[in-house]
């Protein structure tokens, strides 16, 4: 079992088929909830189904475990497809086929979105002029990396990940290609990563102020190209012009930064080695609402707002990169739930 997991992990990495954050999470599946299960030398054509299904059932009743229990399904597919393709085992010594997860129907998940937070993973449009004004005060290059965040529905790492190349400034279309890395020190190729699955790479239709914050940032680099002997241009967008680390100039942003910066205290914190911590904003606490701000709330800004304009779920998980089944669908059904509720008190109106 372990050397063919090995080598469908290896291939996976070696052909750069899914982003580096996928690939450590099959690590940890594998080596947290299969392999206790499972010894490295069970032979694979020997795993009867009703093994795999104790696993499986044993995650998918416990809180949110039914997303790893529906991973560990995809992983164990993707392993036993590979020992077919690669002669290991038959067809028929497949046990996979015959595991299922259950799914709720559509009136469970509109019951349980009515009992969920739902409403505190995406900003209203007042909430989030609020947000940009408060952001802006401290750091505009910040505050138009969120405003762009919500005007395209993007990751924040496919924010980042941008380079020139990938911007048609004359079809206004952005390319998404690409993601900033996770990890990497400061070295041009540790900051590209592959995009989290196939359906993230897409085509971005940009907004004339989506377009518009692109060209602020490009000349603000274009400005630090010809005048800051530090600044290392790679064509990155979204760049690095730190005067206390010059040697990250030209380096894209890291999302933690960003992160960091809306919920640090603003005094700072001391890190383990009793240094100071780099100080944000705390910008729960300057809002005039609830809610927990971090980099993704504006990535679900713009799948709500598409939602309540009436756009197709499809059109939407498209535009954003997304499956079905995803936060996405959670967020869309709630919306649309909401828009239907204010249908029949308007219908009154129609012979008034």
């Amino acid at each position: 079992m372990y050397e063919v997991w090995h080598e469908w992990h290896q291939t996976r990495i070696e052909q750069k088929l899914v982003a580096p954050k996928t690939l450590a999470g099959e690590d940890g599946r594998y080596r947290n909830h299969i392999l206790p299960h499972i010894p490295k030398e069970t032979i694979l054509k020997n795993i009867p189904t009703s093994l795999i299904k104790e696993i499986i059932d044993q995650l998918y009743p416990i809180g949110n475990h039914k997303r790893i229990a529906q991973s560990i399904k995809s992983d164990l597919s993707s392993i036993f497809k590979y020992a077919i393709a690669h002669d290991y085992i038959t067809p028929d010594q497949n046990p996979m086929p015959y595991i299922t997860i259950g799914r709720k129907g559509l009136s469970d998940e509109l019951e349980r979105l009515k009992k969920s937070d739902i409403e505190d993973q995406y900003l209203e449009s007042w909430e989030l002029k609020e947000v940009l004004s408060i952001v802006r005060k401290y750091n505009e290059q910040y505050a138009r990396i969120f405003e762009f965040q919500a005007l395209t529905g993007m990751r924040i790492g496919e924010v980042l990940g941008l380079k020139e190349e990938a911007i048609d400034f004359n079809k206004n279309i952005a390319s998404v290609i690409r993601t900033r890395a996770t990890h990497g020190g400061a070295s041009e190729d540790s900051y590209e990563g592959n995009v989290k699955n196939v359906q993230s790479y897409r085509n971005v239709q940009l907004s004339l102020r989506a377009v518009e914050i692109l060209k602020e940032e490009i000349q603000l680099n274009h400005h630090h190209i010809e005048f800051n002997p530090d600044y290392k241009d790679h064509g990155w967008i979204f760049t690095s012009k730190s005067i206390h680390k010059p040697d990250y100039n030209g380096t894209p942003l890291h999302y933690s930064v960003l992160n960091n910066f809306l919920n640090s205290s603003e005094n700072g914190k001391l890190n383990r080695k009793g240094n100071p911590r780099r100080a944000g904003i705390d910008i729960d606490n300057k809002l005039s609402f609830k809610k927990h701000i971090t980099t993704h709330i504006f990535r679900h800004t713009h799948i709500s707002f598409l939602a309540e304009q009436g756009v197709p779920l499809e059109a939407i998980q498209d535009r954003v990169g997304h499956t079905r089944g995803s936060r996405v669908t959670q967020i869309y059904l709630h919306v649309t739930q909401k828009t239907k509720n204010t249908i029949t008190p308007m219908i009154d109106q129609l012979t008034k």
